[in-house]
């Protein structure tokens, strides 16, 4: 049996994630100076850990568009890096970075640079994305090619081997998030 979903559906996909992923950051406590006792509750906690769904609804949706992508190549590899960098960075520049420093956190140098890729969360703790996003383009072409082949097998085994390599690297926020949610790009392709 083959499912098909089509762009309007990643589409109402990508806005109900976007929905999680804002409900799921309203309810961080961390991110309040006077958090409401409201978020300390366990259903405030058991609804902002459920909303963490939409990570794993992006990389579902990552792995299976490139299941259909024709045109990859290192060219397009870079090019979609690219336009998220773009993105990300003037955002950082616009935003982030002048907030910081008027908040007085701002470290510069090393840190910046480690920032602007998104392997440090100084400035800005969402920024992981930035480098699973260049990490999944690396990888997909791999997984794809597994899966091409005897794909119910390869999908358990890349399942098994990511879920294994996210908790040998479990120390390592970075490998820990890429191999973790590589299971779910297997899945989406």
């Amino acid at each position: 049996m083959i499912i098909s979903i089509s762009k309007d559906k990643t589409t109402v996909l990508k806005g109900i994630a976007i929905v999680f992923m804002i409900l799921h950051h309203c309810l961080i406590k961390e991110f309040y100076a006077e958090p409401p006792a409201l978020l300390s509750t366990f259903p405030a906690l058991r609804m902002q850990i459920g909303m963490k769904i939409c990570v794993g609804i992006y990389t579902f949706i990552i792995g299976y568009g490139f299941w259909y992508c024709q045109s990859y190549s290192p060219k397009y590899v870079w090019e979609h890096i690219w336009k998220l960098l773009k993105q990300y960075w003037i955002v950082l520049f616009l935003m982030i970075v002048p907030i910081s420093i008027c908040g007085g956190y701002f470290a510069g140098g090393k840190s910046l640079i480690y920032n602007m890729f998104g392997l440090q969360c100084q400035y800005n703790l969402g920024n992981w994305y930035i480098y699973f996003y260049g990490y999944a383009l690396l990888v997909l072409p791999l997984l794809k090619r597994g899966m091409l082949h005897d794909g119910i097998w390869r999908l358990i085994v890349a399942i098994v081997v990511f879920g294994g390599l996210a908790t040998l690297f479990s120390s390592s926020s970075i490998l820990s998030n890429c191999f973790r949610y590589s299971q779910v790009l297997a899945v989406g392709l």
